[in-house]
């Protein structure tokens, strides 16, 4: 490799994230460091992850540097790695800033937030995003950074759900948990101050799924002929029907009060805004007779909004919260699920989204920048924007096998072929050769 010509001795790249998220085994927020750590690693590096609480002080970098041969630092997230990306500049070490999402949608919002990362974004030596909205947001926030400096490198997944975890088992106890959560919460009110997330978007998808789009793109995978719009209505009102007991989507390994099983994997707090769609959730429930469950999974990162989230569901019905699973065992959970669902306001390139359409999981994923760019409405997953146009794709995954099934075909080419390990593993190690040059 050119670097180990031009260096002629071994190297180390230190990754810098940030510690609650690699201590809860989130899949959704551990995958990101896990990866770039294995991808650096395959390519010759040792990567060495780091919390930045770690180093407290410029002389425990400086000790770092030299006991690993440290060449280049890689931190995920502009915001959270500051302090030590900042210190990096202190000491001449070049630094790559991979975007990790709230920092261009959340922090720049904030004006000593913004002061920071503007200092860390025209210190680096290469900047890395997952798609164009991302970039184009960094180039509007810093319009003095030559276009050249930032490259895209979409993210990678890798799936390997474990196949002992009996997720019948993981939902008993879930419902035993929740009879504990209703009586502990039966007197507890929280409040939220800020604006109502239910109208932080307008809608921007029809209410009406477009089958006929997708029909006419998709026709070799369905084998199916346009539905009409009337017939598409019929579909709607004789859903339970339709989903009943003999249906082939159907999850015959879980029991019926399970069926259908919606998954949502998210950290617990305001960003992710995880009960967006649950109280339109909780009344579809009842109608249905008490089946089917809508499982959030994530760590308790906020906890005041934890608390919030716990008091609320505790007066809806079909609604679990779940603490963090290790990434297989998640997988394992987001393959048994009939739907993947992401509420997020913001996201960057969420990883469970392309676990679950690489294991075959369709996905309903709230109409963002992040969640469009692996997603594309009735090609690839359903986009919806609001609690109604969410129940609306719901119903449409439920009903109509061939739209399932042909939306679950085309992720999963997408997933295989955009998002591969060695694709990203390619566009890093171009970076770094950057970085390295520089």
């Amino acid at each position: 490799c050119w670097w180990r010509s031009e260096l002629g001795r071994h190297c180390s790249c230190v990754l810098v994230t940030y510690s609650v998220v690699i201590a809860t085994d989130d899949a959704e927020g551990s995958g990101t460091s896990c990866i770039k750590s294995h991808q650096v690693e395959v390519l010759g590096w040792v990567g060495v992850t780091l919390d930045p609480d770690d180093l407290t002080q410029l002389t425990s970098l400086q000790h770092l540097v030299r006991s690993h041969n440290i060449v280049a630092v890689v931190g995920l997230h502009a915001f959270r790695s500051a302090r030590i990306l900042l210190t990096c500049q202190e000491v001449g070490l070049p630094y790559l800033v991979v975007f990790g999402g709230t920092d261009v949608y959340e922090c720049i919002k904030e004006e000593m937030k913004l002061r920071v990362m503007t200092q860390v974004v025209l210190g680096a030596s290469h900047l890395l995003a997952f798609h164009d909205d991302v970039r184009n947001i960094i180039l509007q926030t810093w319009p003095s950074l030559e276009q050249d400096r930032i490259s895209i490198v979409p993210q990678s997944v890798v799936v390997d759900p474990c196949p002992d975890f009996n997720v019948s088992s993981f939902l008993t106890t879930l419902d035993d948990a929740h009879e504990q959560n209703i009586a502990y919460n039966s007197d507890v009110t929280f409040e939220l101050k800020g604006k109502n997330n239910q109208d932080a978007r307008e809608d921007k998808i029809d209410n009406n799924i477009p089958f006929r789009e997708l029909n006419s793109a998709k026709e070799n995978l369905t084998g199916e002929t346009t539905v009409s719009s009337s017939v598409q209505e019929k579909l709607i009102q004789n859903c339970w029907t339709k989903c009943g007991a003999n249906s082939p989507d159907k999850h015959e390994d879980l029991p019926e009060k399970f069926e259908p099983l919606v998954v949502l994997v998210a950290g617990l707090r305001p960003v992710k805004d995880v009960l967006f769609v649950v109280d339109a959730w909780s009344g579809w429930h009842e109608r249905r007779g008490g089946c089917g469950r809508f499982v959030i999974v994530g760590p308790a990162l906020d906890p005041h909004y934890t608390d919030h989230v716990h008091a609320h569901i505790a007066r809806l019905s079909g609604v679990r919260v779940a603490p963090s699973l290790a990434p297989r065992k998640c997988q394992a959970l987001i393959k048994s699920a009939t739907v993947l669902v992401n509420s997020s306001l913001s996201e960057s390139m969420p990883s469970a989204l392309l676990e679950a359409m690489l294991l075959g999981t369709p996905v309903l994923a709230r109409d963002i920048p992040g969640n469009a760019s692996v997603v594309s409405h009735c090609v690839t997953g359903v986009l919806y924007s609001s609690p109604d146009t969410f129940l609306q794709g719901l119903d449409a995954l439920l009903c109509h096998q061939h739209f399932r099934h042909a939306l679950t075909a085309a992720a999963r080419v997408l997933v295989t072929h955009n998002h591969c390990p060695q694709h990203e593993r390619d566009g890093i190690f171009k970076v770094l050769l950057r970085v390295l040059r520089q």
